[in-house]
């Protein structure tokens, strides 16, 4: 499953001393993706023939790309997932059709208290922007498409992180 992580674990920051130096999350050659790093990736999937309802066009958001299948995982984890249903662009039907791009993001949910919210419905990764800032990607069992959020700044929320390695 991995470990969660919350956004001062994201930028470094460790506790309340200014006098304590940052410290990098991800090991030397690699890195926290950034909202750059994953537009590339979604244009990419999108322009190469990744998107569930065949199209080579859309936009960041729920409604708006056909992408999730290709970035999340055909394990059997997917709540009322079902693998019998006709050809669907919603990530927990047909999960034999998921991970075509071989991401494998999983939907674990969000922890609350000793237990995760909504396990197995959706998930949710960090990126780390060059200035600092936080957004998110987000993907739901519900929805086609993978949805970034921008500028997110609840530092003491808790997600998932998949590292990224460097040129």
């Amino acid at each position: 499953m991995g470990k969660i992580y919350n956004g001062y674990a994201i930028l470094g920051v460790h506790d309340n001393d200014p006098s304590t130096p940052n410290k990098m999350l991800a090991p030397t050659g690699f890195k926290v993706p950034s909202n750059n790093d994953f537009d590339i990736l979604f244009n990419f999937l999108l322009l190469n023939g990744f998107s569930s309802d065949g199209s080579f066009t859309g936009s960041l958001g729920q409604d708006s790309n056909f992408l999730a299948k290709a970035l999340v995982t055909d394990q059997e984890i997917w709540t009322n997932f079902d693998s019998t249903n006709s050809i669907s662009i919603y990530p927990y039907l047909n999960i034999e059709e998921n991970n075509k791009s071989k991401l494998n993001l999983e939907p674990f949910g969000t922890p609350s208290g000793s237990s995760f919210n909504n396990n197995g419905g959706f998930g949710n990764y960090w990126l780390k922007n060059s200035d600092d800032s936080l957004s998110f990607i987000y993907f739901n069992r519900s929805y086609p498409g993978v949805l970034v959020y921008d500028d997110y700044s609840y530092p003491t929320a808790g997600k998932w992180v998949r590292l990224l390695k460097e040129n």
